[in-house]
């Protein structure tokens, strides 16, 4: 987050299940505590975590063939369908680590 400040999210039982399948099939290659491990070929490698995902996501973006979409955008529809759906603002505020209202 870019506020530098701790940010929590309850994840739904798919999500948590996803996190227990990804460590059982990294088994003993990573003894990180990391769902993200730094493979020290990243400019922010010292973090012992990726703190960028840009290169990632252009490399997910373009195996699923979609073109000028950044990160910032799939947060942005996130946020507008929560409050399509009905979600109260602070909920949307607090999920997707808006401090303003007005944002």
């Amino acid at each position: 987050m870019k506020q530098r400040r701790t940010h929590r999210v309850t994840l739904q039982a798919a999500a948590v299940a996803l996190l227990r399948r990804m460590r059982e099939e990294a088994g003993e290659k990573s003894k990180s505590v990391f769902v993200f491990p730094s493979d020290g070929r990243h400019r922010h490698s010292e973090a012992g975590h990726l703190t960028t995902i840009k290169k990632f996501a252009a490399k997910v973006f373009k195996a699923a063939g979609l073109r000028d979409v950044r990160p910032y955008d799939l947060r942005k529809a996130f946020a507008s369908r929560l409050v399509a759906s009905g979600a109260d603002l602070r909920t949307v505020m607090s999920l997707t680590g808006h401090t303003q209202v007005a944002t």
